[in-house]
């Protein structure tokens, strides 16, 4: 497989995942299910564990890609950008995550809170994964750029 390959499919892994999660320790929040937050929780990490191998390909993929006609450069270093700063949040998310499953496996009382804070990460994650998402698919579709 191609990196190119390789990067159109990861790519939607972390944004699937921020958006599944998100959903899933909300059902959980609301119903008090335990378990289920606990399974929203690790989306959340397996989110930012997959986001590495997609930042990887789509460094390869810039070269390949890049010097295509049709392609605008600066759409490539954009999409880049926007990728470093959802993997920060990314991190961010999972490192709340990771500290919320553990204070929720140990009963303590602040997990409450802690799952609270981490559902506002993550719905601030949905924003910067659909963002990276969407510029990345303007590179090679033209009918989603948006003209400024």
């Amino acid at each position: 497989m191609i990196p190119v390959q390789q990067h159109l499919l990861l790519n939607h892994l972390p944004i699937i995942s921020v958006i599944f999660g998100s959903v899933i320790l909300l059902i959980g929040m609301l119903f008090h299910l335990k378990q289920v937050k606990i399974v929203g929780l690790a989306m959340f990490v397996f989110a930012a564990i997959m986001f590495f191998p997609t930042m990887y390909t789509g460094e390869k993929v810039e070269h390949v890609v890049g010097d295509q006609p049709g392609v605008a450069r600066y759409l490539i270093e954009e999409h880049e950008e926007i990728a470093e700063r959802t993997e920060l949040i990314i991190d961010l998310l999972a490192a709340m995550a990771l500290i919320t499953i553990l204070a929720i496996v140990t009963d303590k009382k602040i997990s409450k809170w802690l799952i609270r804070i981490t559902l506002i990460i993550s719905f601030i994650s949905i924003y910067f994964v659909v963002q990276t998402g969407h510029s990345g698919g303007q590179i090679r579709r033209p009918e989603l750029r948006i003209e400024k």
